[in-house]
Protein backbone atom coordinates (compact mmCIF):
# COMPACT_ATOMS: atom_id res chain seq x y z
CA UNK A 1 0.00 0.00 0.00
CA UNK A 2 0.96 3.38 -0.22
CA UNK A 3 -0.67 7.03 -0.09
CA UNK A 4 -1.80 10.22 -2.02
CA UNK A 5 -3.35 12.90 -0.56
CA UNK A 6 -3.21 11.48 2.78
CA UNK A 7 -5.61 8.50 1.61
CA UNK A 8 -3.79 4.55 1.27
CA UNK A 9 -4.04 3.40 -1.85
CA UNK A 10 -3.22 -0.03 -3.71
CA UNK A 11 -1.35 -0.09 -6.68
CA UNK A 12 -4.19 -1.01 -8.80
CA UNK A 13 -5.88 2.48 -7.36
CA UNK A 14 -2.78 3.92 -8.30
CA UNK A 15 -2.95 2.66 -12.12
CA UNK A 16 -6.58 3.35 -12.15
CA UNK A 17 -5.87 7.02 -11.31
CA UNK A 18 -2.63 6.87 -13.48
CA UNK A 19 -4.97 6.21 -16.62
CA UNK A 20 -7.93 8.56 -15.53
CA UNK A 21 -5.60 11.34 -15.72
CA UNK A 22 -4.07 10.28 -18.55
CA UNK A 23 -7.06 10.35 -20.50
CA UNK A 24 -8.24 13.85 -19.02
CA UNK A 25 -4.70 15.27 -20.25
CA UNK A 26 -5.24 14.05 -23.61
CA UNK A 27 -8.61 16.08 -23.85
CA UNK A 28 -6.21 19.60 -23.02
CA UNK A 29 -6.40 22.09 -26.36
CA UNK A 30 -3.01 22.81 -27.02
CA UNK A 31 -3.63 24.65 -30.59
CA UNK A 32 -3.29 27.85 -28.32
CA UNK A 33 0.26 28.51 -28.67
CA UNK A 34 0.76 30.42 -25.42
CA UNK A 35 -0.89 27.55 -23.20
CA UNK A 36 1.72 25.19 -25.39
CA UNK A 37 4.21 27.41 -24.07
CA UNK A 38 2.84 27.37 -20.42
CA UNK A 39 2.72 23.61 -20.37
CA UNK A 40 5.98 23.25 -22.46
CA UNK A 41 8.64 25.77 -21.11
CA UNK A 42 6.77 26.59 -17.44
CA UNK A 43 5.06 23.21 -16.15
CA UNK A 44 7.66 20.92 -17.52
CA UNK A 45 10.42 22.47 -15.97
CA UNK A 46 9.10 23.09 -12.43
CA UNK A 47 7.31 20.04 -12.00
CA UNK A 48 9.95 17.86 -13.19
CA UNK A 49 12.98 19.46 -12.26
CA UNK A 50 15.47 17.92 -9.59
CA UNK A 51 15.25 20.85 -7.19
CA UNK A 52 10.89 20.07 -7.32
CA UNK A 53 11.30 16.29 -6.98
CA UNK A 54 13.90 16.50 -3.65
CA UNK A 55 11.90 19.10 -2.16
CA UNK A 56 8.59 16.27 -2.24
CA UNK A 57 10.87 13.84 -1.08
CA UNK A 58 12.73 15.89 1.93
CA UNK A 59 9.24 18.01 2.67
CA UNK A 60 6.96 15.64 2.04
CA UNK A 61 3.98 18.21 1.80
CA UNK A 62 0.37 17.76 1.22
CA UNK A 63 -0.57 17.11 -2.86
CA UNK A 64 -3.60 19.77 -2.45
CA UNK A 65 -1.15 22.56 -1.21
CA UNK A 66 1.26 22.17 -3.65
CA UNK A 67 -1.36 21.81 -6.26
CA UNK A 68 -3.13 24.72 -4.86
CA UNK A 69 -0.09 26.72 -4.81
CA UNK A 70 0.84 25.98 -8.63
CA UNK A 71 -2.45 26.68 -9.83
CA UNK A 72 -2.22 30.36 -8.49
CA UNK A 73 1.22 30.65 -9.91
CA UNK A 74 0.50 29.92 -13.19
CA UNK A 75 -3.15 31.31 -13.16
CA UNK A 76 -1.05 34.74 -12.20
CA UNK A 77 1.81 33.88 -15.51
CA UNK A 78 -1.45 32.94 -17.77
CA UNK A 79 -2.95 36.55 -17.24
CA UNK A 80 0.31 38.37 -17.81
Amino acid sequence: MTSIEGDPLLIEDLRDRRQELSKQLGLIDTSNDQLRHLIKEKMRKRFFSLAYLLRQYVRREQLTTILAERAKNFRAMRKS
